[in-house]
């Protein structure tokens, strides 16, 4: 198949660069092919990543439903990552008795120096959101200061 492609694949005028591209393909299956999918021989590598798209799926689908968005973009998912991932993930493999115990564990103080965590951060990213939702308001607040000849107001 691979020879049938060079074969047909145009050489001269606007075409050329696909023949190029084509040349290109063909090299590299022909010097790496053997190693490129032998991840495939190994019973853990599972053949779809139909999982991994149902787990981001669920998630946004959480997110939607806990903050009332229609979008998860820019939201507390993109901004904590694979922390919010894992916390969600962990709550969906135990059953709601066992995450119970496991957060009646967690002092006070430990609860708030985690709250901390996240609102930091949160921090920055809710203010790129505020100022791409209410420019002139920001706008406002740095024309004040300079005119006022004040340090920026802080984040």
């Amino acid at each position: 198949m691979v020879r049938r492609l060079q074969r047909e694949a145009p050489r001269t005028g606007l075409g050329a660069a696909t023949g190029t591209f084509v040349d290109h393909v063909a090299g590299v299956a022909s010097r790496y092919g053997r190693q490129l999918f032998h991840c495939y021989d190994d019973e853990r590598v599972p053949s779809t990543t139909n999982s991994l798209e149902g787990v981001f799926g669920v998630t946004k689908s959480q997110i939607r439903g806990a903050v009332g968005a229609a979008s998860t973009a820019n939201g507390v998912a993109h901004n904590l990552g694979a922390d919010y991932i894992e916390a969600l993930l962990y709550t969906r493999a135990h059953t709601r008795t066992q995450v119970l115990e496991e957060l009646a564990g967690i002092s006070a103080s430990e609860y708030e120096a985690a709250r901390d965590c996240i609102e930091q951060a949160e921090r920055f990213p809710r203010l790129r959101r505020s100022r791409r939702r209410h420019p002139e308001r920001h706008l406002g607040l740095v024309l004040d200061a300079w005119l006022n000849d004040q340090p920026m107001p802080e984040p």
